[in-house]
């Protein structure tokens, strides 16, 4: 017979030594890979690029680029960080749909871009 591992109250979701590690490294590659959506830019865009021989916009570059942009004023500035309220500002800083009919009833939308470390969208 196994040996009981928990007792009669458990906790919620005990971890192992060394898992939080994994978890949260988990956890990160969900988030970013749920932030990587595609828009798309539209059959009649495409069809066009297509025959005219031009590429579509390599978006991780474009959207590194800009976070670079950010970074490098805010350490120009010596600024620790930016909270961004402004939604065509959180759009260029982390390139997220723009939700403008939600936000026009709910102004509770930030970003915040750390100088160094992480971008939160809140």
């Amino acid at each position: 017979m196994d040996k009981q591992r928990f007792g009669r109250h458990r906790k919620i979701m005990p971890f192992e030594p060394g898992s939080v590690e994994a978890l949260r490294e988990a956890s990160r590659e969900k988030a970013a890979s749920l932030n990587q959506h595609v828009l798309g830019y539209g059959a009649t865009a495409e069809a066009e690029w297509a025959a005219a021989g031009v590429a579509a916009p390599d978006l991780p570059a474009m959207r590194k680029y800009r976070l670079e942009r950010i970074r490098a004023e805010l350490k120009r500035r010596d600024y620790a960080g930016a909270l961004l309220y402004d939604p065509v500002n959180i759009r260029y800083a982390t390139d997220s749909t723009n939700m403008q009919l939600w936000v026009a009833h709910n102004p509770t939308r930030h970003c915040f871009v750390a100088t160094e470390g992480p971008v939160v969208l809140f």
